[in-house]
């Protein structure tokens, strides 16, 4: 089961290189995912072949998390284990869809839904794995479409949304701006709970805290090359 933005383009081979390395992980309920590097319109792809890994960049004023992908200093023989899901390139077996739906009652929310699919796949006992290299490009830009904030409706329905993913999350929310319907249903799994997985990533969402394993992944920060550019950058001073 394949899940991914529309605008994205694959190298050559792509599908068959998603299963073996989705047989290479080493649980059966492995997904691989991860915020991929980007290529520029029509099909300029970028040359960069290493990998990217999701981790925790900061929490938003919305009180959401927010992510972002770094790319490693060299390519891994092996899917790399992650702390996160992404919406944007997801690869699974497919019964992920019926363990854990996709919850339709997040209308026009968009920073919130992965940290809300990551903790409830995790929870039900799924793990997440980037691959070591690098087999999908996405378009970053915006600039050259329009948008779901462009919507009359957007902002109340997405302050709901955000409301319910906070009571998920176990965070504060607002109750006289909150859906509940089929919370249960959309709620978090019983195979792992939410406190294991904030050990495990090292963010807690009810505190609005970030450890630094999370900030890198749970890699070594010497592992990625915006750690590297640094430290050289410090060196040439």
């Amino acid at each position: 089961y394949l899940s991914i933005d529309s605008h994205m383009r694959f190298v050559k081979g792509w599908d068959k290189l998603l299963i073996h390395i989705l047989n290479q992980c080493p649980t059966p309920k492995a997904i691989l995912t991860t915020y991929p590097l980007g290529y520029e319109l029509p099909n300029k792809l970028s040359t960069e072949t290493r990998p990217t890994i999701t981790c925790a960049n900061c929490i938003g004023s919305d009180g959401m998390l927010r992510l972002n992908g770094k790319v490693l200093t060299k390519s891994s023989e092996s899917p790399i284990l992650s702390f996160f899901w992404v919406s944007g390139f997801s690869f699974s077996k497919a019964n992920v869809i019926k363990e854990v739906p996709y919850d339709p009652h997040l209308p026009f929310l968009f920073f919130g839904e992965e940290s809300s699919m990551t903790v409830r796949l995790w929870t039900s006992g799924w793990d997440f794995y980037a691959p070591g290299v690098n087999i999908v490009y996405h378009l970053w830009t915006r600039s050259y479409r329009k948008n779901f904030r462009e919507n009359k409706d957007q902002e109340g329905l997405e302050t709901k949304s955000r409301n319910r993913v906070r009571l998920i999350l176990g965070m504060p929310f607002d109750k006289e701006h909150l859906n509940t319907e089929e919370i249960e249903k959309y709620g978090i799994g019983n195979a792992r709970t939410l406190e294991e997985y904030q050990s495990f990533s090292g963010v807690n969402f009810k505190e609005g805290k970030i450890e630094e394993k999370a900030k890198y992944g749970g890699l070594d920060k010497s592992l990625f090359l915006d750690y590297l550019f640094e430290m050289l950058s410090q060196f040439n001073k």
